[in-house]
């Protein structure tokens, strides 16, 4: 369904009396979520993680590829998971494997506004930080 005829110009997530908007924000981390299935590279593994915004409602969810065919999906996945265990103060994920312990943590990050062929939306910015 193209629902492009609905686009909002304004680009932010209205939470009631707040609003997300491109700039640093602190997150949430509030549920986890193992996938397993295949693509086109054969078996994979990612581990969801569901993020909210305490000063409002709003969430967002971000998947990392643990377990892939295709190493470069896997490489990237571990090491935005080390950064967010990092900022989290918890050990590298490399190091344990475990998400144990990431839930109920609070991080800082910063939301940018991509403009994809013409499409804007917000993203987490994956290098904030190092």
């Amino acid at each position: 369904m193209d629902l492009k005829q609905y686009k909002n110009d304004d680009f932010s997530l209205d939470m009631g009396e707040s609003t997300i908007k491109p700039g640093v924000h602190e997150i949430k981390v509030v549920d986890e979520t193992i996938f397993e299935g295949t693509d086109k590279n054969g078996d994979v593994i990612k581990v969801e993680l569901s993020f909210i915004f305490p000063k409002g409602s709003a969430s967002v969810k971000e998947w990392y590829t643990v377990s892939s065919g295709n190493p470069k999906a896997v490489n990237v996945g571990v090491s935005k998971l080390n950064g967010l265990f990092v900022a989290a103060g918890l050990p590298k994920f490399s190091e344990t494997w475990k998400t144990d312990g990431i839930i109920g943590k609070s991080v800082m990050c910063d939301i940018t506004e991509i403009d994809k062929d013409g499409n804007k939306y917000l993203r987490i910015d994956d290098d904030y930080g190092n």
